[in-house]
């Protein structure tokens, strides 16, 4: 029998000391990794002891249709937002989709070519995709109200569980929010879009670009007024972007702005009248439909003079007195020092004389245009005054000129009537 050394039995025990070492650092590892699963049990415990608020509960079971709700909203907006020429028969939303029109299957002429009628619809297509886009804006702002009424009666009976700032945090107020903000923007930009391409829009159609706008004003409005969200959205504080985009203001301001320089119609002038007068009866403030009834009163005035020019022109001619005027203006700018009037072509007594009869005789009856084309009745009144005025003033410029120093007629009997007199005969 071989019995061990002293240095064999040593590095025996040895290790058997380690071994026991080792099984009791195991041991403790073991404890420890049972403390962390029981502490994570108890905080799970925990987790299901305490119960959800009522706002967490709503946000949880709503988060499921959120992003698809979304998604959709969007897709419906950017389709709405796209130019008809934009979309593509082939992609998503062709085919006959939200937002395709007759342009992606060509017009409804030989070849699919556009007909007169197609270019008279691309008007009416801008116009109704505005008015669905602030249609929806409109939508979107009830919901948003409706769902923070909702969240604030949860918090106010959660018994303290939940805070205010929970309805914020609510997934699906937190989606439709983001919608309204990308379809205000959307609208802003499209309403800038079609400002800008009036132009284009009023030579594809059969309308001037003022009648387009009344238009578009008056459908902007219908929404408006018929949509709860525009006056029940008090309920949450809104962008500063999104006020200002959605206003009235932002819609006068952006399209009549656009069409008042090339304003050149009394029509047109009277056709924007009307779209601020609409604006203002949907909730327009004040003080900019006052800015804006200013401004197309001066246009009014400047059209109404243009046309008052031609009238007068037209009335100096049948009257007579276009002849004698004309020839006096010559005479004016050739006159030299001795130079007598009746001495220049147009201005001799026999001249004067037919005129002058053929003047009295037509203030029985002055042919002085009545103006019906002005559909303001005070502004038609300035244009005929304005007319008489105008053949008073020429009047007298000849009635002087004829009885001057320079005049050299040696008789001037065919003057039946001063011009106090005329203007009595012509006023109206």
């Amino acid at each position: 029998v071989n019995l061990p050394s002293d240095g064999e039995g040593g590095d025996e025990e040895e290790d058997g000391g380690g071994g026991d070492e080792e099984k009791e650092g195991d041991t403790t590892d073991d404890k420890d990794g049972i403390d962390v699963v029981d502490a994570a049990a108890a905080a799970a415990d925990d987790d299901i002891d305490k119960p959800m608020s009522s706002t967490a509960v709503l946000s949880h079971a709503t988060s499921g249709i959120s992003r698809p709700l979304k998604s959709r909203i969007v897709q419906v907006i950017s389709s709405l937002a796209r130019h008809p020429d934009e979309n593509d028969p082939t992609s998503d939303g062709g085919g006959g989709g939200v937002g395709a029109t007759s342009h992606e299957i060509g017009g409804h002429g030989p070849d699919g070519t556009l007909t007169a009628h197609d270019l008279d619809e691309e008007a009416g297509t801008a116009r109704n995709h505005l008015a669905q886009l602030f249609e929806i804006c409109g939508l979107l702002l009830y919901y948003r109200s409706a769902f923070h009424k909702t969240v604030a009666r949860l918090v106010r009976g959660s018994g303290g569980m939940a805070s205010a700032s929970d309805q914020d945090d609510a997934s699906l107020i937190k989606c439709i929010q983001e919608c309204v903000e990308e379809a205000s923007t959307a609208y802003g930009a499209s309403l800038r879009v079609y400002a800008a391409t009036l132009p284009n829009l009023a030579s594809l159609s059969n309308e001037s670009e003022a009648v387009l706008v009344q238009g578009t004003v008056g459908r902007i409005c219908e929404v408006r007024m018929a949509s709860p969200g525009f006056f029940g959205a008090g309920d949450s504080v809104p962008a500063e972007d999104e006020i200002t985009t959605l206003s009235l203001e932002f819609l006068i301001d952006t399209t009549v702005d656009a069409v008042m320089s090339n304003c050149d119609r009394l029509d047109d002038a009277v056709a924007l009248r009307n779209a601020v007068v609409t604006a203002k009866k949907a909730g327009l403030d004040v003080a900019v439909a006052s800015k804006w009834d200013k401004a197309i009163s001066a246009q009014e005035r400047t059209l109404a003079d243009s046309l008052i020019e031609g009238e007068t022109r037209r009335v100096l001619e049948d009257v007579g007195l276009a002849p004698v005027g004309d020839a006096l203006e010559a005479m004016e700018a050739l006159y030299v020092e001795g130079m007598v009037i009746a001495s220049h072509p147009g201005l001799g007594p026999d001249d004067v004389k037919v005129a002058m009869k053929d003047f009295y005789d037509s203030l029985y009856s002055p042919p002085l245009p009545s103006f019906d084309m002005i559909r303001d009745p005070v502004l038609r009144k300035y244009a005929r005054s304005k007319t008489a005025d105008n053949v008073i003033e020429l009047y007298a410029k000849i009635y002087d000129a004829l009885t001057s120093e320079r005049g050299g007629y040696d008789d001037l009997s065919f003057l039946g009537h001063d011009p106090s007199q005329v203007s009595t005969l012509l006023s109206i």
